[in-house]
């Protein structure tokens, strides 16, 4: 069988984003795989350069310019912050180079018409490192005690948040290539049940409503592809916890929190970050702390080492400019999201953003399947005008 020359380029790209933007190989592993990922990420660019004219091309100039006002927050938050809250301008650096390439990589599958392999190839390297995390759970387990007690697991992926969100992307992607219910149920209990082992329990709440969204895809998809809804649901998402200390109160829902999912009524402490939260928004306001200043900035002003709260995460570490821009993007893909065939993207997103009330959900990877869904658009888009 011949194999087209774009098709191996584009599966090329693939491994080569893969490694540098969707997965982080747990040091305790691989020593020094920032490094290694850092040097991906130059690889990929100068493969790429060849490419340079798609980003003034006309059908996705308004795409790249949202891009470049995102890399451009994040820049901008890390100078100003330089030396300030310990926020290192070459992890922001790392973090806008892999929103920007990643979105440069789209345009590439687009102009070479191999997006579907591209989503292929992903999924196919998600599941691979899921089997591998998964058993090296099992054969070589590493577990941390702090000091005071405290036990942490350690996977091949990262930690238990990093294993749990690896799973459920393949659970998205699956969703995305096949519709095939009934095998996907089986990678929705997969991620469910490792979700329980891992001691997920946000996660196990996201499988669940990720497998009632889908099984009521049909009648739902209309209202996930309106952006009012979407910027509805963020705001109802990300104040419910913050004004809504009574919703606590109820019966029903304290015999979930505390029978059902064994957490306490502060849900771990987050009631207690919440009545704290004012001190750290108001510092710099505009352009917030920088990357990885949240949980220096967290663990100074509440004791808990992040905010848990997703957007108050993206207006701590960018601002108010930062959010203005992720909400931009948030809307774009929305809009876009009415030209695929399969919601299973969409759908993922709304589970991220339900999850964002208790949990950090808007970092990379949400960002890149918000641009994966546009980078589908476009593949619909092109497959209708041939």
């Amino acid at each position: 069988m011949k194999i087209k020359k774009n098709a191996l380029l584009a599966v090329f790209f693939t491994i080569l984003v893969y490694q540098s933007v969707f997965v982080s190989i747990n040091a305790i592993y691989i020593p020094q795989y920032g490094n290694i990922k850092r040097n991906i990420l130059y690889i990929l660019l100068l493969c790429l350069i060849p490419y340079f004219t798609l980003l003034i091309k006309k059908r996705y100039i308004k795409f790249n310019i949202v891009i470049l006002l995102i890399v451009f927050s994040i820049m901008v938050s890390a100078k100003q912050n330089e030396g300030v809250f310990v926020s290192y301008t070459t992890s922001s650096t790392v973090f806008a180079y892999q929103i920007a390439l990643f979105a440069w990589y789209c345009e590439f599958l687009d102009f070479k018409g191999q997006t579907k392999l591209a989503i292929k190839c992903i999924y196919l390297l998600s599941f691979m490192y899921c089997v591998l995390a998964d058993i090296l759970m099992f054969v070589d387990p590493h577990i941390f005690v702090s000091e005071w007690g405290e036990v942490s697991y350690f996977y091949l992926v990262g930690t238990k948040f990093d294993l749990c969100y690896l799973h459920f992307l393949c659970v998205i992607l699956y969703y995305t290539l096949y519709n095939n219910k009934k095998k996907g149920c089986l990678l929705i209990l997969w991620c469910g049940a490792i979700a329980i082992m891992s001691s997920c329990s946000t996660m196990l709440i996201g499988t669940i409503l990720y497998a009632i969204f889908i099984l009521f895809s049909n009648n739902i998809r209309i209202l996930f592809e309106k952006r009012i809804f979407g910027l509805i649901y963020l705001t109802i998402c990300s104040v419910i916890l913050l004004v809504g200390a009574p919703l606590l109160k109820i019966p029903v829902i304290q015999y979930i929190i505390v029978d059902v999912l064994n957490e306490s009524l502060t849900l771990t402490g987050r009631m207690n970050i919440y009545q704290k939260i004012g001190y750290i928004l108001l510092l710099n306001p505009i352009w917030g702390g920088g990357y990885d200043a949240n949980y220096y900035l967290s663990m100074k002003m509440t004791g808990a080492a992040d905010i848990q709260n997703g957007i108050l995460d993206i207006m701590i570490s960018f601002g108010i400019f930062g959010i203005i821009m992720f909400i931009i993007l948030l809307c774009f893909s929305i809009k876009s999201s009415k030209l695929i065939k399969s919601p299973a993207i969409i759908i993922g997103i709304y589970v991220y953003i339900t999850l964002s009330s208790v949990e950090i959900t808007f970092r990379l990877s949400f960002y890149c399947l918000l641009i994966m869904i546009i980078l589908c658009s476009w593949s619909s888009d092109r497959a209708l005008k041939n």
